[in-house]
């Protein structure tokens, strides 16, 4: 599968990154047909989704990465680290709302409906049934863990009997309204043909109206 942009070298070695990374390697050495776009910003929502991903003849994923270790208390989310407990935004609505803008900048640039499987991914993670089930709630897949992340990702996608799965053509398309830096450059017009002629000589003429000119030995040149 092809993905862009070039993971960043200075990310390597950020331990927040590891979980994107993961993914991103497997996306990359994946032999599935098809492009996922790591860190695309549709136009709808200044939200950033991590991985835009069309599977050939199969669907449309928008996966958000979590690392780490979540926790959902009475309706609350809470990521455990090394600087404790610290609460944050649900990475459920986080993940939904990065799915459906891809979905609504591809209707509105492209005129043609877009189904997109909304998941959320969490690699340093066992399968956690509350955080699974609160976030199918909300329409939302859930994978846990780092093993085979590809497939599962594609295993699920079954569950929604996706209709109108993306063609090679739709994905081209697809990919360049929400990463437009990959649109293809419109060929250049053709620049007008100069023809140069050489001036041998100039002859002017004296005369009571004033001076008169014209130009002689006029030769064409390539």
């Amino acid at each position: 599968m092809e993905i862009f942009p070039e993971f960043p070298p200075g990310r390597l070695s950020d331990p927040k990154r590891r979980a994107e990374k993961r993914l991103y390697d497997q996306l990359d050495q994946s032999e599935v047909p098809g492009y996922a776009l790591y860190e695309a910003k549709p136009k709808r929502s200044p939200r950033q989704l991590d991985f835009a991903i069309w599977v050939q003849d199969t669907a449309r994923v928008a996966a958000q990465c979590k690392g780490g270790f979540y926790e959902l208390d009475h309706g609350e989310w809470y990521l455990h680290s090394i600087q404790g407990r610290q609460r944050k935004e649900s990475p459920v609505f986080e993940a939904w709302d990065a799915g459906m803008a891809m979905r609504e900048t591809i209707e509105r640039r492209i005129g043609r409906g877009a189904f997109v499987i909304v998941v959320l991914v969490f690699p340093d993670m066992e399968y956690n049934a509350v955080i699974s089930d609160h976030a199918m709630d909300h329409k939302v897949s859930v994978v846990f863990g780092h093993e085979r992340l590809v497939e599962r990702l594609i295993d699920l996608t079954a569950n929604y009997g996706v209709k109108y799965p993306p063609t090679a053509e739709q994905i081209q398309q697809e990919v360049e309204v929400i990463m437009p830096v990959l649109a293809q450059p419109a060929k250049p017009d053709q620049p007008p043909q100069i023809i140069i002629q050489h001036v041998e000589t100039i002859n002017f003429h004296v005369t009571p109206g004033g001076i008169q000119g014209d130009l002689g030995g006029l030769t064409p040149t390539e």
